[in-house]
């Protein structure tokens, strides 16, 4: 399960920030994509972490080996199957600014059903989840 949703992680995160290539799956020191500061204009690098276990000591735990293995890293995404609430999500991107000095965005839950609910998912939800039923359609009121 936890490599499929890297997976799904992956696609998701490099819709929203094309720039992040997909890290290998083992020995990949704490993140899942970068996008190396060195191609970056701002010299700022970012980072997707991605986890089934969606905790503050999981964030803190990916945020040290970023800092440690990818001193470029100034944004450092963290997806999650679990549900975390914007009142958590705010709280976590404090402490993180705080401990290690990067800026946390969170990838959780809704987010994930929502874009997978998209027609435009069609073809990922039936070649990687298996689900063969065609997604609601959205609303466009």
């Amino acid at each position: 399960m936890g490599n499929r949703f890297q997976g799904l992680a992956v696609v998701r995160a490099q819709q929203k920030w094309p720039r992040l290539i997909a890290c290998e799956r083992k020995w990949d020191s704490g993140l899942d994509a970068h996008a190396d500061g060195a191609l970056e204009l701002d010299g700022n690098g970012l980072g997707l972490a991605c986890s089934t276990t969606g905790t503050i000591k999981k964030v803190r735990a990916d945020a040290a080996k970023t800092q440690e293995h990818y001193p470029d890293v100034r944004v450092l995404i963290f997806a999650t199957l679990k549900k975390v609430s914007q009142h958590t999500k705010l709280r976590w991107a404090k402490q993180i600014d705080d401990e290690f000095g990067l800026t946390l965005q969170v990838m959780s839950r809704e987010e994930f059903v929502d874009w997978l609910l998209d027609p435009a998912q069609s073809d990922i939800c039936r070649d990687q989840l298996g689900v063969t039923g065609f997604p609601r359609e959205k609303s466009t009121a």
